[in-house]
């Protein structure tokens, strides 16, 4: 029921707080339950070029990939997250 005002919240947090990764990664983890991980799949795409040294931003896009049937680019996109996330890049 409320999902599209908590996305429009969520934006207009974005809209606030441009350079914050964590209000993006909330505007996609909303779109993805309100309208499916293709629709959300962009932004997390967006996320990965905006934020590209935030694992967070690589592990989101590797899940979606993962979860959208495509396991080639979900394996590029996850072991850039890992290596991020132990400080190895």
């Amino acid at each position: 029921g409320r999902l599209p005002e908590s996305i429009q919240a969520a934006q207009a947090v974005c809209a606030l707080r441009p350079a914050s990764p964590e209000a993006f990664f909330r505007v996609c983890h909303l779109v993805s339950a309100a309208h499916g991980m293709g629709r959300a799949l962009p932004l997390l795409e967006d996320a990965a070029r905006r934020w590209p040294d935030h694992p967070e931003a690589w592990k989101n896009l590797g899940t979606a990939l993962a979860n959208l049937h495509r396991p080639a680019a979900a394996l590029e996109a996850l072991p850039d997250a890992m290596l991020r996330d132990i400080g190895l890049t």
